[in-house]
Order: structure tokens, then C-alpha cells, then sequence
């Protein structure tokens, strides 16, 4: 009787090791498949934009205390280029942008 439960228990000792050795190697298949997926779809080309965005986080309102040279400054740095040309209006028309003289 002895000999018998001890070959169950070996035998149920055998069945938990591969059953979990088989979960692992197909979990980390699946880690792999994902890890593969994400690295695919962020490699390369993103977005396409403009070569440059000039963006940068600043809060403007009426009546802040602002320094000119400070903006300036700012704007400067972000590549922004002072000219003697009036600004021009735009207006934004569903999928295009129309300009106003």
C-alpha cells in the first residue's frame, strides 16, 4: 500500500512539474510575442509633422505679470525670429487653412 502512494505521489509530483514548466515556457512566449508587438509599432517613423514644432507649455492671460524680455527669451530659444512683416490672420475651415489680407 505504501509503494502505491508514493508512486501517486511521485506521479502527481511529475504532472505539477510539467504542467508548470509548459505554463512558463508558453507565458513567456506570449511576454515575447507582446514584447515583439510594442517594439514593433514604436520603431521608426511615429507621426509625421513638420520638421520642426515650435511648442512649448507657458501660460499667457490678461493682466499676468510678464517680463518682454523673458518671452522674448523663450521665444528665441524655440526658434521664433523677429521680422518687420505684418502678422497675417488665418482662419481655420474644416481641412484647410485660409488666410485673410
Amino acid at each position: 500500500m505504501n509503494k502505491s502512494k508514493l508512486r501517486i505521489f511521485t506521479n502527481s509530483i511529475v504532472i505539477t512539474l510539467l504542467l508548470t514548466t509548459t505554463g512558463l515556457v508558453f507565458g513567456g512566449w506570449i511576454l515575447k510575442d507582446w514584447q515583439d508587438a510594442v517594439t514593433k509599432k514604436f520603431e521608426g517613423r511615429k507621426w509625421v509633422f513638420p520638421s520642426k514644432i515650435y511648442s512649448d507649455s507657458y501660460l499667457l492671460y490678461v493682466g499676468i505679470n510678464l517680463r518682454q524680455d523673458d518671452l522674448r527669451e523663450k521665444l528665441r530659444r524655440l526658434g521664433y525670429v523677429e521680422t518687420a512683416a505684418t502678422p497675417k490672420l488665418w482662419i481655420e475651415e474644416r481641412n484647410f487653412i485660409r488666410y485673410v489680407d
